[in-house]
């Protein structure tokens, strides 16, 4: 599970840093720069990866939640007349 964890924390880390490059645009000075920022996006996605592995039912519950309530919002929405 540690080599899985590490792979999906590696493309997770590579989302996290393209979508940071893309809101905020970021000028690197070297290489160093650019290694840190992506050592950091990468440890970002291994950390919500582990914490949604750990917390899955919450995960699960509160998208019960959210989807039932986005259901009975489209289901109480009134049609034009």
């Amino acid at each position: 599970m540690d080599g899985v964890s590490i792979v999906i924390g590696l493309v997770l880390g590579l989302i996290v840093f393209v979508i940071l490059n893309k809101f905020i645009n970021i000028t690197y000075y070297g290489f160093k720069a650019i290694g840190a920022t992506f050592i950091g996006c990468m440890l970002v996605g291994m950390v919500a990866f582990a914490f949604v592995v750990t917390y899955w039912y919450w995960f699960l519950v509160g998208g019960a939640i959210i989807g039932g309530l986005v259901y009975l919002g489209k289901l109480n929405k009134r049609q034009p007349e």
